[in-house]
């Protein structure tokens, strides 16, 4: 008989919740770069609110599909404002 797959399954709901930790190192860079006009500053600014913002709301939201969407959309306007804070100015 065929396992039966529900949302839940395919969203991972039912993992457990992410370490302070793990928030942490997902809302974190692999690498920094310097270009000398404090944009590297301005980046680990930015990445530290972010990973506050989501280590809160990781401890005090249900997990849930709008938590996880809520949490890959931080992540992706944090990768965003990097990309904006080192693109060469036209």
């Amino acid at each position: 008989m065929a396992a039966i797959i529900t949302d839940e399954d395919r969203l991972g709901w039912g993992e457990p919740r992410e370490s302070e930790l793990e928030v942490r190192q997902r809302f974190g860079i692999a690498q920094d770069s310097v270009s000398g006009r404090g944009e590297l500053e301005v980046q680990q600014s930015l990445r530290g609110l972010f990973a506050d913002l989501a280590v809160y709301a990781n401890a005090h939201i249900t997990d849930g599909r709008h938590k996880s969407l809520a949490m890959d959309h931080l992540e992706d306007a944090l990768m965003r404002f990097g990309k904006a804070i080192f693109e060469i100015p036209k």
